[in-house]
């Protein structure tokens, strides 16, 4: 049985949280080396950032789950539980190694943490029990949605342009223009980055997470004529364009020019 008591947050920098859970003293506060996780007096785990996000009961244990993160844009929080067994001390499981954003669901006796697969990263899976803490599950490879092809495209919002790969149809076309530069555009392709529609024409970019002055890509989606038309900079190389430029309609290179003039 699980079940979902509260929602605990996080403190502002600079100011102490304390609450009452499961009769335990809860206390997020900041130290010299960051937040610090106090329960009951006990200093149980020390990082840049802490967050308690949930109170909930798993198999009739009493638990805290929360995300810890060592600051700065190089990686999502990662999720830990803090079981509370009545009469026992804290029994802390996590953080867990990973670099990406997890969801939480409920799953019987045990939670489930898992990360969204996107092209060139496989999805991670984790499962957390009172009795085995955290285990690492098999991952799920990143498979674009065979029911979405162009006509979806044209009716979908799009904030990030690598959610152009999950379109099946349109992730053949795009793996057509790569070849053996597939890994690297995704890496690109999958950072920091946003799209929007021109009209008929979705225009993404994004670059390389730390490294965004230096390697960046650019795709463009001309809903229209259900064409694909892709531009990337790799760090310390010349800009790569496919399918050539003299194929590209005039408001695709318009867009092409605005993006490559950084680098002039």
């Amino acid at each position: 049985m699980i079940a979902l008591l509260c929602a605990v947050g996080a403190p502002a920098r600079g100011e102490d949280s304390t609450t009452r859970m499961f009769g335990r003293t809860i206390t997020v506060s900041d130290g010299d080396e960051g937040q610090v996780l106090i329960i009951d007096g006990e200093q149980i785990l020390t990082e840049i950032y802490i967050s308690i996000d949930k109170g909930i009961v798993v198999d009739g244990i009493p638990a805290l789950v929360g995300t810890a993160s060592p600051g700065g844009n190089a990686c999502e929080g990662a999720p830990f539980v803090i079981s509370l067994e009545k009469d026992e001390a804290p029994i802390l499981s996590g953080p867990i190694e990973t670099c990406v954003a997890m969801e939480m669901s409920e799953e019987s006796e045990q939670l489930m943490f898992a990360s969204q697969a996107i092209p060139g990263r496989d999805g991670e899976r984790w499962v957390w029990s009172p009795a085995g803490g955290f285990e690492e599950q098999s991952s799920v490879a990143f498979a674009p949605d065979i029911g979405k092809g162009w006509a979806e495209l044209g009716r979908d919002s799009l904030s990030h342009p690598s959610g152009l790969m999950n379109y099946a149809e349109i992730a053949v076309d795009i793996d057509a223009l790569l070849g053996d530069d597939k890994d690297l555009f995704e890496t690109l392709i999958t950072g920091p980055g946003s799209g929007e529609y021109k009209g008929s024409l979705y225009v993404g970019t994004a670059c390389m997470a730390h490294n965004c002055e230096a390697a960046q890509a650019l795709i463009l989606a001309d809903t229209g004529k259900r064409q694909i038309y892709l531009a990337w900079k790799p760090e310390g190389e010349k800009i790569v364009v496919r399918p050539p430029v003299g194929e590209w309609p005039v408001l695709a290179r318009v867009e092409l020019r605005a993006w490559a003039v950084q680098w002039k």
